[in-house]
């Protein structure tokens, strides 16, 4: 069976949410797993905690913004331990919550930045190293955001729905190398950090209170009536970092049946 044992597995923004559940995981699955962040001492923490309970982890200070930076560490990465086998571009950037009227240019600049250009960069310098080493998998981290429109967060909207196309394009250049690239397309996720946000913008004083309103909210819109889990999320990447090895450039929509 393909596993991600021994495998160097490099995850961005795995500070919180997503990318903190998936290098805990990988790593409890015998990964090498290797976070990236901009919010340095929450991501060292998170990778520390991982070794204490035995597993490999290692985190690197960067932003996937910095093109130099992104290079730098990814020669780190590879000379310390000989290859990159897998990537998953998971870290984002909200951007302004309303409409484009409602945004700066900054805001919009740096939602893309992120999402966009940050996946750009990680690819473009993995890549090369997957290649030498005879292939690789990489996995995009979507949204719903970017497959359906809302009157809500534009830039995010805008930025995900060209992520989908970054992952079907990188998939067709880089197939023939035996380098898979494919996307995992969440619904709403709420993680342990978000949910103090959530129950702000939900206006109620627990989570129970949130559930409770969201089943209710999302009855006729989701089949399975509730938010995810960022577990939830790391199974879909995980399938495809291991199983999925005759997917190319294919979205695997992980939403609770809410785009149907």
């Amino acid at each position: 069976m393909n596993t991600l044992k021994d495998k160097v597995v490099l995850i961005t923004g795995t500070a919180q949410n997503i990318g903190k559940t998936m290098l805990r995981e990988f790593a409890a699955d015998g990964a090498i797993a290797i976070g990236v962040d901009i919010q340095t001492e929450k991501g060292e923490a998170v990778a520390a905690e991982i070794r204490s309970e035995g597993n490999v982890a290692e985190f690197y200070d960067l932003d996937i913004r910095c093109e130099e930076r992104v290079e730098l560490v990814i020669n780190e990465i590879v000379a310390k331990h000989g290859r990159i086998d897998c990537l998953v571009n998971n870290a984002a950037s909200y951007g302004s919550f309303g409409g484009t009227l409602d945004s700066t240019l900054e805001e919009h600049v740096s939602c893309i930045d992120t999402i966009l250009f940050g996946t750009f960069l990680m690819t473009k310098y993995a890549v090369p190293h997957m290649i030498a080493n005879g292939g690789g998998s990489i996995v995009n981290i979507g949204s719903v955001h970017g497959v359906e429109s809302s009157k809500d967060m534009t830039s995010y909207h805008v930025a995900k729905a060209g992520l989908i196309m970054q992952t079907k394009q990188d998939a067709i250049y880089y197939g023939p190398q035996n380098i898979r690239v494919n996307a995992v397309i969440p619904g709403t996720i709420i993680g342990e950090e978000s949910r103090p946000g959530y129950m702000q913008y939900l206006n109620v004083d627990t989570i129970e209170e949130a559930q409770k309103l969201t089943r209710e909210s999302m009855r006729d819109v989701s089949p399975l009536g509730r938010w995810g889990e960022t577990s939830e999320v790391a199974a879909a990447v995980r399938f495809f970092l291991t199983d999925g090895t005759y997917c190319e450039g294919a979205c695997l929509v992980a939403d609770g049946g809410s785009t149907l």
